[in-house]
């Protein structure tokens, strides 16, 4: 009966010891981030780009789609891009239906907030993340690293701090050719 018992105990605990092994490897699977945080990606399929040897690297016109996995509503925000991108336009995302007011400046700056005080909200899943398209050109020079300031506003004016994040993106010509370009994020 003893034996029994021990036995017994000793399935119990196997059973209690798996069943929380696999509770614990579910929740890292499902686990989203649990801070605000911005990606890159590149929205055009072929894009115009070339070297000079006096110039440097210049591109034509292209898309960058940034996204954003936000943890609290967003009420507002402001982009500065580097000067070796230049804005050409901004528009889309999540930030052109909910913000009714998205305006941006030929020096790279980039504003969005709504006077209805319409926030973007939180989102649970990563699925639509896209929060802004931005149309640039990487002007002349030799530096393809594209560091954007973002400032974020929250539902009561206050700084939102975020994950600072690095995307590697690779750009591809109509003549088949590949150019690799980063774009960070920092407060």
């Amino acid at each position: 009966m003893f034996k029994k018992i021990i036995i017994f105990s000793f399935c119990a605990f196997l059973l209690a010891t798996e069943s929380n092994l696999t509770d614990n490897s579910l929740q890292v699977i499902t686990k989203f981030p649990t801070s605000n945080s911005f990606n890159a990606t590149i929205l055009d399929n072929q894009i115009q780009f070339g070297y000079s040897y006096s110039t440097g690297w210049s591109t034509g016109p292209f898309w960058i789609g940034i996204h954003c996995y936000n943890v609290d509503d967003i009420a507002g925000f402001q982009f500065e891009l580097p000067d070796n991108l230049q804005l050409l336009d901004a528009n889309g995302g999540r930030a052109e239906e909910i913000f009714s007011d998205l305006h941006h400046n030929n020096k790279g700056m980039i504003l969005g907030f709504s006077m209805s005080a319409n926030k973007i909200p939180k989102i649970d899943k990563p699925i639509n993340d896209l929060l802004l398209k931005i149309q640039v050109k990487a002007t002349s020079g030799t530096d393809l690293n594209f560091p954007i300031k973002v400032i974020l506003a929250g539902s009561s004016g206050q700084k939102l701090t975020f994950d600072s994040t690095i995307s590697d993106l690779e750009i591809k010509s109509d003549t088949g050719e590949t150019q690799l370009i980063t774009v960070s994020f920092y407060e």
